[in-house]
C-alpha cells in the first residue's frame, strides 16, 4: 500500500493538480480568509514565547539565524536514519562506512569517537523510536545542543527547485504577492518598535556567489507586502563581499547628499497640492531609503574590522574541493552581527546590530546547481558539505550558562533554523517533498523533541508540518504575530497545525506546545 502511494506521488501530476498549481502561481491578490485581522506589531497576548528574554521591544522575541541548505538535503543519510526502514533507505550505509568516520579524529569532534550514529529521541507515537542522526551531524553531538533541538518532519507537493525554494523560504507559493523571507517582517518589527528610525538594517541575507538564479533562492531577501524599506540587506559571499563592505564608508559620496536631498525635495513638491502632499507610501519608503544611505558609515562600524575569508577545513569526504568555504565566511559575519549590541550615540543604541541573518549554503563541493542537489553520490557530496557547514556553525554556538564570548551565537537568545526545500526519494535520491526534515535549535526550545513522522517508506505522516506551518512557528519565536497582516492567515496553515479550528488561540497554543515544545 505504501509503495503504491509512493508511486502515485512520483507520477506525473494530474490535470487538476496542474490547474491548481497554476492558479496559485498566478494569484494577484489575497483572498478573504478566516481568522482575526491583526494590525502590525500587535502582541501575542497571553502566548509570549520568551517573557524572560528582554530585548527592549514591546514584547520579547528571539533573534534568528537561518541556514538554508540549497538543493534539497537527503534526510536518510543525515537527519532521519531509522534502522527499521526499508533497505532502499539504508542502502548508502556501506558507502558511509567506507569513509572511516570513526577512524579519522578530525571527522569525529563528538564525545564518542567510535559512534557513527547518534540516538536522537522518540517521537510522540513511537514510530521513530529508534531514530538516529547520521555521522555528518557529529559537530552538533553536544548534549547542551541536542537537549535544545527539535527535529521537524516536513512535507509539501512541489518537486521543482524553482517552486519549492520560494515555498520553503517564505511559506507562500511562487507568485503570491505577500511572499517574503523572515528578514522583512523582523526588520519591520524593529523599525516599528524603535523611537527613531534604524540606520543599520535589522536583517541580513548572505547569498552564495554561485548557484542557479532561476532556482529563486533570492526570495530570502523578498519583502512581500512589508514594503521595500524593510527589505533585508542582501550580500553575496566570496571575493566580492570585502569590496561591498568597504564601500559602506561612501568615500567621495557624502558631498552629494545635499544635492540628492534638494532633488528629492523638488520632486516631493510636485506631489503637493492645495490640500497638502498626496499620500504616497512609495514616496515615504524612498525617503526612508535615502536616510538609510546616509547611515551607511554607521553600518560599516557595525561590521568587523576585516571581512573573513574562511579556508576549507575537513570535509570528511573523498570529493575534491577548492577555494574558500563561503558558508563559513557568512556564518562568521552573521555571528558577529547577531552578537553585537549597537553602542550609545547610534540610532539603534541598545538594540542588536542584527536580529535576523539568513545564510544560503550552496556547499563546498558542487553538485548540479548546488551542493545538496545530488541524485546519488550522497557520501561524496551531501555528507561532506553538511559536515563542513555544521563544523563551521559549531564554533560560533554558545550553549553555556555564563556570559557568551564575543562573536558567538548565544542559544539562550537566538533561534537557529536549518531549512531546505525538500528531501530525496528513498530510491535514487531524486526530488522528494513528501517527507524530509528541518531543525530548530535553541531560542525558545527547552527540550529535545521530534515533531511529526516519516514512515519506513519515506512518507511524512499526517501530523507533519508544511513550510507555511514551519515559517509561522519561526515568526512566532521571533516575537511576530504569525497571523498579523502581510504574514499568514489561518487558512494558509495545515490541519496538522490548526486541528481544523479557525480559532486564533488554538493556532497559537499549537505553535507553542506542539512545535516549540513549550508548556
Amino acid at each position: 500500500m505504501q509503495r503504491a502511494k509512493e508511486r502515485d506521488l512520483l507520477a506525473a501530476p494530474s490535470r487538476r493538480q496542474l490547474l491548481g498549481w497554476g492558479a496559485a502561481a498566478a494569484a494577484t491578490g489575497l483572498a478573504v480568509l478566516p481568522g482575526v485581522a491583526r494590525g502590525w506589531g500587535d502582541p501575542v497576548t497571553g502566548h509570549d514565547v520568551s517573557a524572560s528574554v528582554s530585548t527592549g521591544l514591546p514584547y520579547a522575541g528571539f533573534k534568528v539565524l537561518e541556514i538554508f541548505l540549497y538543493g534539497g538535503l537527503s534526510p536518510w543519510e543525515t537527519l532521519w536514519w531509522d534502522p527499521d526502514a526499508d533497505a532502499d533507505i539504508r542502502s548508502q550505509d556501506d558507502q558511509l562506512a567506507g569513509f572511516g568516520w570513526s577512524s579519522s579524529p578530525s571527522c569525529v569532534p563528538g564525545p564518542a569517537p567510535g559512534e557513527t550514529r547518534r540516538f536522537l529521541g522518540t517521537s510522540a507515537t513511537g514510530l521513530a523510536g529508534r531514530l538516529r542522526w547520521g555521522p555528518a551531524t557529529q559537530p552538533l553531538w553536544d548534549p547542551a545542543i541536542l537537549d535544545r533541538t527539535r527535529l521537524i518532519a516536513m512535507h509539501h507537493d512541489l518537486e521543482p527547485h524553482e517552486a519549492a525554494i520560494p515555498l520553503a523560504l517564505s511559506g507562500q507559493a511562487l507568485g503570491r504577492p505577500n511572499a517574503a523571507g523572515m528578514g522583512a517582517p523582523i526588520s519591520r518589527r524593529y523599525e516599528t518598535a524603535s523611537a527613531t528610525p534604524r540606520t543599520v538594517p535589522a536583517s541580513y541575507v548572505f547569498l552564495p556567489s554561485r548557484g542557479l538564479a532561476s532556482d529563486n533562492f533570492q526570495v530570502a531577501g523578498a519583502s512581500g507586502l512589508h514594503g521595500g524599506n524593510h527589505r533585508p540587506l542582501v550580500l553575496k559571499t566570496g571575493a566580492s563581499l570585502s569590496t561591498a563592505v568597504s564601500q559602506l564608508s561612501r568615500t567621495g559620496l557624502v558631498g552629494a547628499d545635499p544635492a540628492l536631498a534638494l532633488l528629492a525635495d523638488q520632486y516631493e513638491a510636485r506631489l503637493t497640492g492645495l490640500g497638502g502632499r498626496v499620500r504616497s507610501a512609495s514616496w515615504d519608503r524612498y525617503r526612508t531609503a535615502l536616510g538609510t544611505l546616509r547611515g551607511a558609515p554607521e553600518l560599516r562600524d557595525a561590521m568587523p574590522a576585516s571581512v573573513p575569508v574562511a579556508p576549507i577545513q575537513t570535509l570528511c569526504t573523498n570529493a575534491a574541493s577548492t577555494g574558500s568555504h563561503e558558508t563559513a565566511q557568512a556564518l562568521e559575519l552573521a555571528a558577529h552581527l547577531l552578537s553585537l549590541e549597537m553602542p550609545p550615540g547610534t540610532s539603534s543604541a541598545g538594540q542588536p546590530a542584527a536580529a535576523y541573518a539568513c545564510v544560503v549554503d550552496a556547499g563546498v563541493v558542487q553538485a548540479g546547481g548546488a551542493g545538496y542537489d545530488t541524485h546519488g553520490g550522497i557520501p561524496d557530496v551531501t555528507t561532506g558539505n553538511l559536515f563542513a557547514t555544521l563544523q563551521a556553525l559549531r564554533q560560533y554556538l554558545y550553549a553555556g550558562s555564563g556570559t557568551a564570548p564575543a562573536g558567538t551565537i548565544d542559544l539562550r537568545t537566538t533561534l537557529v533554523i536549518v531549512n531546505t526545500e525538500f528531501g530525496r526519494t528513498p530510491v535514487n535520491r531524486d526530488h522528494w517533498p513528501s517527507g524530509y526534515a528541518n531543525l530548530l535549535i535553541g531560542g525558545p526550545i527547552r527540550q529535545q523533541g521530534i515533531v511529526g513522522e516519516i514512515d519506513t517508506s519515506g512518507l511524512a505522516s499526517a501530523d507533519a508540518l508544511t513550510p507555511t506551518d514551519f515559517r509561522a512557528a519561526c515568526l512566532y519565536a521571533a516575537g511576530i504575530h504569525p497571523l498579523a497582516d502581510a504574514t499568514y492567515s489561518i487558512a494558509d496553515l495545515s490541519d496538522a497545525l490548526t486541528g481544523g479550528s479557525t480559532a486564533e488561540s488554538t493556532v497559537l497554543t499549537n505553535l507553542r506546545t506542539r512545535v516549540l515544545g513549550l508548556t
